[in-house]
């Protein structure tokens, strides 16, 4: 069952966060063979990352998701406002599961605005 997070990042950032994955009986999943992770708007996908590009397994059963601030440029994303995301993973025995789900807001950062 996939855990509500709402999540916050400022644009001209590098966003980074992790998620400890689960099974269906709360135990740590510690054989992920694929993971992706999106953000969407009303008007469709704005970006989709997987463990070839910006995911990575720290630990096992531990996923963690980076964007650097190059990526964020080409997503016509905009500030203050809010986007879904959502992790999805497989395991070793090919059962998938969405991880997390959730909110996600981009605000403009302070400093860019009021230089």
């Amino acid at each position: 069952m996939a855990s509500q997070r709402d999540i916050a990042f400022h644009l001209g950032n590098a966003w980074r966060f992790n998620v400890n994955c689960k099974d269906a009986a709360g135990q740590p999943v510690l054989d992920i063979q694929q993971a992706e992770w999106r953000v969407a708007d009303a008007t469709g996908l704005k970006l989709r990352v997987s463990l070839v590009d910006n995911i990575s397994i720290p630990t096992p059963g531990t996923v963690q998701i980076q964007i650097p601030t190059s990526k964020q440029s080409a997503l016509n994303i905009q500030p203050n406002t809010k986007y879904t995301h959502e992790l999805w993973i497989m395991d070793g025995d090919g059962d998938d599961s969405i991880q997390v789900t959730g909110n996600l807001t981009l605000l403009a950062s302070l400093k860019s605005l009021y230089p």
